[in-house]
């Protein structure tokens, strides 16, 4: 009986042949250095704009999308993160955009929007920074850019720390959709509401992980 091969939802892009060969890299390490489980890969789509939405404890949180999500997310990140100029432009390389916290940045939401507009895919982090447990809450961000140009949100629960050699288990729930035409009026309320509710189910993923 032939041994079952693992099926593989990794394809090299000639588009961005950078991207792909630093992601490969990336696959390469933290398989070396940790034991990945991933759930849910069927449940991502193959084409058209979408919201990647994902709890954040760790540095190393977006690198691991980078290195698993089959369609490249372009991450949204803090600005602080973009001021070295060889950091900076490694980042840009792979698709990450810096962003102003505590204020309103013009040229991140347009940016972002952009990215939805041409049927790719927008990492974002509900929470706008690195939170241990579900006690901040989401910001409107999520809410406001998915109902903007009627995104669907996939939610992805990582639990770990990445602490060398554990076990580094990501789930990745189905695609919630959402239409502007579902609401009467858009408003901050409604955009925290939608932000919040893709939050917790992230942690109800992550803690019904944890208690299998």
């Amino acid at each position: 009986m032939k041994a079952k091969k693992r099926k593989r939802y990794y394809v090299i892009s000639a588009k961005n042949m950078f991207y792909s060969i630093v992601s490969a890299l990336f696959r390469m390490c933290f398989r070396a250095f940790f034991t990945v489980e991933i759930t849910g890969m069927e449940n991502i789509p193959k084409s058209g704009k979408l919201i990647l939405c994902s709890n954040h404890k760790t540095i190393l949180d977006p690198l691991f999308y980078m290195a698993f999500f089959p369609r490249q997310p372009f991450f949204m990140g803090k600005d602080a993160a973009f001021k070295n100029y060889f950091i900076g432009s490694f980042l840009k390389r792979m698709g990450a955009f810096p962003v102003a916290r505590g204020q309103r940045d013009e040229k991140a939401i347009e940016k972002a929007l952009s990215i939805l507009q041409e049927e790719k895919v927008l990492g974002m982090f509900p929470e706008g920074k690195r939170v241990q447990e579900n006690q901040a809450g989401a910001k409107k961000g999520i809410g406001k850019l998915a109902l903007a140009v009627d995104a669907p949100l996939i939610p992805a629960a990582l639990v770990t720390n990445f602490e060398l050699f554990s076990k580094v288990r990501c789930k990745i729930g189905k695609v919630i959709n959402i239409s502007k035409n579902d609401y009467q009026e858009l408003s901050n309320d409604v955009y925290y509401r939608v932000s919040n509710e893709v939050l917790n189910t992230i942690y109800r993923m992550a803690a019904d992980d944890e208690s299998d």
